[in-house]
């Protein structure tokens, strides 16, 4: 849920002080042979959605996270204490009208464009405890990879890219945390710091707090 915006604009009547945008994904790894030699394979399903807004503290447009729903297999490796985990997942990525993608023509009629080349979505996902043997210290994180025809604005050149053209997203929210609450007998507090990429490169760092229920 994004707060970042306080209010759409001057007039009274529109809304604000409430959130505007909203991402979530439900994902789950289903594995009914854990008593098998094939234990650490999984089959992963997942589902995506959402709205952005952009414009900082006054609306100025917003776009849909259309519905994407993912499935595939999903490996699962680990140290013998678990203190390292890591999981590879590949997966068909089916997103909700990317096989019908539109866009204007100069007579200003619509017209029906090739969806995705490249249905799939590679996705690692690492969680390593007591990192460089500093106890309290720990990485974790995920990447996503996946291809898909869309129109990504270019803060570059200030322009909207081609809709009809394949491109890659990389994604990464690596995360550091580190439970400094373990000095005053309160080992479930953390702090963590991440970056998001998105077009070209950006990093967004960040500090935040997390209390884990054990």
């Amino acid at each position: 849920m994004d707060y970042s915006i306080n209010k759409s604009s001057d007039n009274p009547q529109d809304p604000k002080n409430c959130p505007f945008g909203t991402y979530w994904e439900i994902t789950r790894s289903l594995n009914f042979w854990k008593e098998t030699k094939a234990q650490d394979l999984s089959l992963h399903v997942e589902y995506n959605g959402g709205l952005g807004i952009f414009g900082g503290k006054v609306v100025q447009g917003g776009y849909g996270v259309n519905h994407a729903v993912l499935v595939g297999p999903e490996y699962f490796l680990h140290t013998k204490n678990f203190k390292n985990t890591f999981t590879l997942q590949l997966l068909f990525k089916y997103i909700a009208d990317d096989y019908n993608m539109w866009n204007i023509k100069s007579n200003d009629e619509w017209k029906k464009q090739s969806g995705n080349l490249v249905p799939l979505q590679f996705t690692f996902v690492w969680a390593c405890q007591d990192l460089f043997r500093a106890e309290g210290l720990s990485f974790s994180g995920f990447i996503d990879i996946w291809g898909q025809k869309q129109s990504v604005y270019d803060r570059k050149n200030d322009v909207y890219t081609d809709p009809t053209k394949q491109s890659f997203v990389f994604i990464s929210e690596p995360q550091l945390w580190y439970a400094f609450g373990q000095w005053f007998k309160c080992p479930n507090l953390c702090e963590f710091s991440y970056n998001f990429t998105g077009k070209g490169f950006m990093c967004n760092p960040c500090l935040g707090l997390k209390w884990k229920f054990l």
